[in-house]
């Protein structure tokens, strides 16, 4: 949701602003989500109606593709990620001029 310049000021505004619950009740935002302040990108980013962040890496003396391989081997072995996410590799490989897009 994008709310008016106004109600977005203030964190104790948005925590104050009612929503609907199913049942039609009005509730504050407060009560169903965790309104907090934060230090980091300004702008959510959507490809295909789906949020996403980009993780960027700089690999040195070592191909990308071997890179990307062994990181998602690691994630596959060790990270459960909830229901609806997923990762995706994207990039390209100076190293043996080899596109990646896994």
């Amino acid at each position: 949701m994008r709310y008016r310049k106004q109600d977005r000021d203030s964190l104790e505004v948005l925590r104050k602003l009612l929503i609907s619950g199913p049942d039609g009740l009005k509730v504050p935002l407060a009560q169903v989500a965790t309104i907090e302040g934060i230090i980091g990108p300004r702008q959510i980013t959507r490809e295909n109606n789906q949020r996403f962040i980009s993780i960027q890496a700089n690999v040195i003396e070592r191909d990308i593709v071997s890179f990307v391989e062994q990181a998602q081997q690691v994630i596959d072995r060790e990270i459960e990620l909830p229901a609806g996410y997923f990762t995706k590799w994207a990039g390209n490989s100076v190293y043996n001029k080899k596109p990646i897009n896994a």
